[in-house]
């Protein structure tokens, strides 16, 4: 299949570079209220957390997933940290806000959503792409993880300038994984011209897990 490629209007700014993806690099975000899930007594979790974390827990390792953008499959290696590195959401954000992954162009971002808690340093690898600004590349980024009344129960995001070096087509790429509500997982790798407004997204669907 060939990329789709597509003109697209500037989406709200996400910061640069590995720290794209922070919620505290946009206007209002830091006002989300976490604390370390070990300080918080398991009588005070938020609904839906014993579940969230088994979500969280049950990612890690190395998927061969089929994207949009090219007849050949690809690996994705998803890495996060411990659990004891969630900050548990004591107080959702204010309304009006678009933090946590906004550019993700399959779902809004994640102030949309009820959350349980957020996390850092997660860690998108992507084995082969049909871009050179794909290929051998890992993405360092946060998430969230999501109260059973959302459509998402995780979700993690991450991008990252390309360096010209590669004689990519794009100059920014960034990545989407996510766990839907009903268990299924999808993702996306998005490749932006910024000088020509160009943009291309590869959806990322048959995730099976290698090792």
């Amino acid at each position: 299949m060939r990329p789709v490629v597509f003109t697209v209007l500037a989406l709200a700014a996400c910061g640069d570079d590995t720290d794209g993806m922070e919620p505290s690099n946009l206007a209002g975000c830091g006002a989300l209220e976490t604390s370390p899930l070990p300080l918080i007594d398991v009588t005070a979790w938020p609904d839906g957390t014993p579940e969230a974390l088994d979500t969280y827990r049950g990612n890690d390792g190395r998927w061969e997933v089929q994207s949009s953008c090219e007849d050949l499959s690809t690996a994705i290696k998803i890495t996060s940290e411990s659990e004891e590195a969630i900050e548990v959401v004591e107080a959702q954000y204010p309304g009006g806000l678009n933090c946590g992954c906004p550019e993700d162009p399959s779902f809004g971002a994640d102030s949309e959503y009820p959350m349980v808690g957020t996390f850092k340093n997660f860690q998108i690898f992507i084995e082969s792409f049909h871009d050179t600004g794909g290929q051998n590349r890992s993405l360092t980024g946060v998430g969230a993880l999501f109260s059973p009344g959302a459509p998402l129960r995780m979700r993690g995001c991450a991008s990252d300038s390309i360096d010209p070096l590669t004689d990519s087509n794009f100059d920014q790429i960034a990545a989407y994984f996510r766990i839907e509500q009903g268990g299924a997982m999808t993702g996306d790798i998005v490749l932006t011209n910024d000088d020509e407004g160009t943009t291309e997204v590869c959806a990322l669907t048959d995730w099976v897990f290698i090792e």
